[in-house]
């Protein structure tokens, strides 16, 4: 459910911000003489006009913060998380940047079950050996350095409301994760689709495929995990 919000909050945020944040770029690169000439001579046909980028990113810093929800991870856990990241463009194709994790944990129906049905065993003989109950060891904060590759960018007419500007990206990270107990590596590699809304103001909606190890009694085991993360930033 948390996922299908997200993707729904992606598609429809040029409606929720409005499209005024797009004025910049309705006019497809703000050429309006070069646009009526080619309409004028076009004789009512369809015109479609490539341009380079209207927003210059090279040596710029780009602030975001986002919402993240993980899958796949520990089968007793549900989680998700808020991030703060920053990105510097050295040009529009690379950046490099750092984002910092803070872990939000429930327990999933199967690990309440295992939990609950242990309480009503002791309760009935506190002598008598339970079901054992799930060892957690649940992820606390994550803080990460990141290269992110930009290799296309184009623009995309929704409903002949308003041109929404977008970039296709790559990105690979490597950090640490603090835990309930112990911290360890990390690393991903993701992709994503950032939306620019204005000149300044942008949204990203970002897939990941992130490692890391925890620690538990029987030994370490290497967790691997999904994440779907959605957020908007500021150039400045």
């Amino acid at each position: 459910m948390k996922v299908l919000f997200i993707v729904w909050i992606t598609i429809s945020s040029p409606f929720l911000w409005g499209w005024d944040l797009l004025k910049d770029f309705d006019s497809l690169g703000g050429n309006g003489a070069l646009l009526e000439r080619l309409r004028e001579s076009s004789k009512g046909k369809g015109v479609q006009i490539v341009q380079n980028r209207m927003t210059d990113r090279t040596n710029r810093l780009e602030l975001f913060a986002d919402y993240q929800y993980t899958s796949r991870g520990n089968t007793y856990l549900d989680s998700s998380s808020s991030a703060a990241s920053f990105h510097f463009h050295i040009n529009p194709r690379w950046s490099l940047g750092a984002k910092y994790n803070y872990f939000f944990n429930d327990l999933t129906p199967e690990a309440e079950g295992i939990i609950n049905e242990a309480l009503e065993v002791q309760k009935i003989n506190p002598n008598v050996e339970t079901a054992l109950i799930p060892e957690l060891n649940w992820p606390k904060s994550s803080t990460m350095a990141l290269i992110s590759y930009y290799p296309i960018y184009g623009k995309a007419n929704i409903f002949n409301q308003g041109i929404v500007h977008f970039d296709l990206y790559a990105t690979l990270g490597a950090g640490q994760m603090e835990l309930r107990n112990g911290t360890s590596q990390t690393w991903l590699g993701g992709v994503g689709v950032g939306l620019w809304l204005s000149q300044y103001l942008s949204a990203r909606l970002e897939y990941n495929y992130q490692g890391y190890e925890a620690e538990y009694l029987q030994g370490v085991k290497e967790l691997s995990v999904n994440t779907l993360s959605f957020g908007f930033g500021y150039l400045l």
